[in-house]
């Protein structure tokens, strides 16, 4: 009941325990933690212990779906799920899973009924996707389905912060932050690079997400990509950010990397943008959507 409400659709909350038992499963073969005499901990690691009391309805979903695993080719598959799609999900190119043929079970497809695959690399294909409001998308109503922002990246202060996204995230993927000076040589620092004057996306998946952010410095570049270190920096410029029911929210990572990024002045820049987590697997609610319309949870 902590990942999924114990108020979702019984469907939902059996494809979910899916999800998490395929995952638990795996731990249990990985043993990482076999020094600590433990499979998992409570952190972002692996999935938050929120110590959300027990419910009849999640108990139950968990029983009726007991020793179900989701497996791929003879192996248990990592169950990957999120809150809300833009009304895609990735085929795992944002996390480099593409060029892995064990996770050949990922997919870009459309969440609608009958699905289906889509091409939104270009600009101009994911700008008309990302503007309008497909009544055939099964989360489509959802406050976090279509979302627009305002970020400055201006102000010296968030400079500095993204300066240390980027090298506390190059820590962790250094392969997926890449800085060039202005010859176009790679480097391994990004002293003397100056301000940050231009913003721009250098690559898109056939999904939509941004796979490339490009960053203009006055006197150097980096290249940022996975989808949680783009979303980290273009949400510490965020200002404004506003959900399709009207909400307001503010949160210290973009909510998805599926967005528009288009420059307004002095540093600002308007974003249009869709989905709430990384967009690779299941959409929790793309999957309550789909046990309201009678879906079971294998179908789901």
């Amino acid at each position: 009941p902590s990942e999924m409400p114990a108020s979702y659709e019984l469907e939902a909350l059996k494809a979910q325990a899916v999800c998490a038992r395929s995952y638990a499963y795996i731990q249990l073969e990985h043993g990482d933690y076999a020094a600590f005499g433990a499979h998992v901990d409570d952190t972002t690691n692996y999935q938050v212990y929120n110590k959300q009391s027990r419910d009849e309805k999640t108990t139950a979903a968990v029983l009726d779906t007991a020793g179900t695993v989701i497996s791929y080719q003879g192996e248990t598959a990592e169950a990957y799920y999120f809150s809300t799609s833009a009304g895609v999900t990735g085929n795992g190119d944002a996390w480099h899973l593409d060029q892995e043929s064990k996770y050949g079970y990922l997919s870009g497809n459309l969440i609608q009924e009958g699905g289906g695959e889509i091409d939104l690399s270009s600009e101009e294909a994911f700008r008309a996707f990302i503007e309008k409001s497909d009544a055939a998308a099964y989360e489509n109503g959802k406050p976090f389905y279509r979302w627009k922002a305002v970020g400055d990246f201006s102000s010296e202060e968030t400079q500095k912060k993204i300066k240390e996204i980027l090298l506390t995230r190059r820590e962790r993927t250094p392969e997926d932050i890449l800085f060039f000076n202005q010859k176009g040589k790679q480097k391994e620092r990004m002293d003397g690079f100056g301000n940050l004057v231009r913003l721009s996306i250098a690559k898109r998946s056939n999904s939509g997400i941004i796979l490339h952010l490009k960053m203009e410095y006055e006197k150097g570049s980096v290249l940022v990509a996975n989808e949680y270190n783009i979303r980290a920096i273009l949400g510490a410029g965020v200002t404004d950010l506003t959900l399709s029911d009207g909400s307001k929210r503010d949160f210290a990572l973009l909510p998805s990397a599926y967005t528009t990024l288009t420059p307004l002045e002095n540093g600002t820049y308007s974003m249009t943008g869709g989905g709430y987590g990384h967009g690779i697997g299941m959409s929790q609610n793309g999957a309550q959507a789909m046990a309201l319309t009678g879906k079971s949870f294998e179908e789901i």
